[in-house]
């Protein structure tokens, strides 16, 4: 033995088996509210994931399987807070995600996720710029 995969040895990503090497890397994670739930929304480079504070609640979206991201309830009086973001799936299923400070960083992000698997994703943005056009991602 050479002493590397003694106990305390540190594991290298090329030592580690392909299921291992496979794991999405978090991009990020952005504070939102679902179904009135407390939580995070984790955008990896595969999929979307809202853990709810409380243990309570997992939801977990894979990026292949998202159609279009769309802004919804931008209110100019309360716009630092009350920004919403709606998740259509291409099955029809609609989710949303409330409450972001920082949802053009989380959209910004779903369309990277949605790059890095080859897959293309529509952005709305009318609801919070108010002149009704949608745009494909790039």
């Amino acid at each position: 033995a050479d002493g590397r995969a003694g106990r305390g040895a540190r594991a290298r990503r090329g030592d580690l088996p392909p299921r291992a090497r496979a794991l999405p890397q978090e991009l990020d994670r952005f504070r939102c509210t679902h179904d009135n739930v407390t939580g995070e929304l984790l955008v990896t480079q595969s999929s979307l994931a809202f853990l709810a504070r409380s243990a309570t609640e997992m939801m977990v979206l894979p990026v292949r399987e998202v159609a279009r991201v769309r802004t919804q309830r931008y209110l100019r009086w309360n716009a630092r807070t009350d920004n919403s973001l709606v998740v259509e799936m291409t099955n029809g299923r609609e989710v949303q995600f409330d409450g972001f400070w920082e949802r053009d960083e989380c959209i910004g992000l779903i369309l990277a996720a949605g790059r890095f698997c080859d897959h293309g994703i529509e952005v709305d943005r009318s609801a919070s710029e108010g002149d009704g056009a949608a745009a494909a991602a790039p």
